[in-house]
């Protein structure tokens, strides 16, 4: 018994080359409008039809794979958070969407205060927990357009767009008091992390090197000014 089968005008050649000139020499034949077949055309038809389905699923699969390779090397082990590789691609894009829409962006650095003595003092899987508390607080603290970053060791970057500046600026002050208002109870260890604020607002014409050292630049300034002060405080 024969069967009409109605093709659609193309199977894409994306999924599989031969299987798209197949089915196209097949339409041709036909004239597009339908093709009747017996039994055994119909089992080679449904054969070619069931690869391009087992093709197209392959094909999915490795893009999946893809992706999830591509997140694995711009994402830091130990935070979850986006490593130095992935910071530098994020920025890229922001300087690129700046150019488009005339806008500035603003960039945060944070390192965290005198880490190596938590770490000599408690060990390191202590060190490696703040880290990731103090990740979590920062993704928790950024809205969907914003990225949050570990450079490495102990520093973390913000960065952020489509934002007022003003506004912008006040959130990563707002962010770093935050942080070192907050105490760590970690396995009975009480610590009450500190960190310095770098911040840099940056255009689209600008370097992306330049603008990553202006803010550790600040950042350092900052935590300058922060070691005098505590100094000053604890002679008094």
């Amino acid at each position: 018994m024969n069967r009409p089968v109605k093709f659609p005008d193309e199977i894409s050649k994306e999924l599989n080359p031969i299987v798209g000139r197949i089915a196209n020499r097949l339409l041709n034949q036909s004239g597009k409008q339908g093709v009747a077949v017996g039994g055994n055309q119909w089992e080679i038809i449904q054969e070619i039809l069931d690869f391009a389905a087992s093709a197209e699923q392959q094909i999915n699969e490795q893009r999946n794979r893809i992706v999830m390779l591509e997140n694995l090397c711009m994402t830091d082990e130990l935070t979850g958070l986006l490593n130095r590789r992935g910071l530098e691609k994020q920025l890229d894009n922001l300087l690129a969407r700046s150019d488009r829409h005339d806008e500035c962006g603003i960039i945060g650095y944070l390192d965290l205060d005198g880490f190596k003595e938590i770490n000599d003092t408690h060990g390191h899987e202590i060190g490696d927990e703040v880290l990731r508390r103090l990740s979590r607080i920062l993704g928790n603290s950024i809205r969907n357009t914003d990225f949050a970053a570990r450079r490495g060791g102990d520093e973390f970057v913000i960065l952020m767009s489509q934002c007022n500046i003003e506004h912008g600026l006040a959130r990563l002050d707002a962010l770093a008091d935050a942080i070192n208002s907050t105490h760590f109870n970690i396995n009975g260890i009480s610590i009450s992390p500190k960190v310095s604020l770098g911040k840099r607002v940056f255009g689209s014409k600008e370097d992306k090197r330049n603008i990553i050292s202006a803010a550790d630049f600040s950042m350092y300034q900052e935590k300058t000014r922060r070691k005098k002060t505590i100094d000053q405080l604890q002679r008094l």
